[in-house]
């Protein structure tokens, strides 16, 4: 159930109907928290940062990739890097000033430092 409302998500955002693929995406996380399914809420918290992205809700946007990364990193997931690269263009958009503010009201001075180390080498060439 919890990939099917993922993919019903991912249809509803594909159309431009944000509100009900935010719905869907809700309704996918609460299920994959129920089971324990760490990759599934991973999926869900990135799908939610990509539309809240495309609505041009970036503070918000970077709350849910930073939520599935973290998950992603525990689990070891290779996704993590989908996350890297959709931080490091929010931060692109935003500027590295007010990426630093919205980062920093999210995390710990140690976790955004070490946050912007990663996306710095993310976007190094040697990466």
């Amino acid at each position: 159930m919890a990939s099917s409302y993922h993919a019903l998500g991912m249809l509803a955002q594909a159309r431009g109907d944000y509100d009900s693929a935010e719905s869907r995406y809700h309704q996918s996380l609460e299920i994959n928290e129920r089971l324990g399914n760490q990759a599934g809420m991973a999926s869900s918290y990135g799908q939610l940062g990509t539309l809240h992205a495309e609505r041009g809700d970036d503070p918000q946007a970077i709350a849910y990739e930073l939520q599935s990364l973290a998950i992603r990193l525990s689990i070891g997931s290779p996704n993590a890097t989908g996350n890297l690269g959709r931080l490091t263009k929010l931060r692109a958009r935003l500027g590295g000033d007010s990426f630093l503010t919205v980062v920093n009201g999210l995390l710990d001075e140690g976790s955004a430092q070490n946050l912007i180390d990663l996306l710095d080498r993310a976007e190094s060439p040697d990466g």
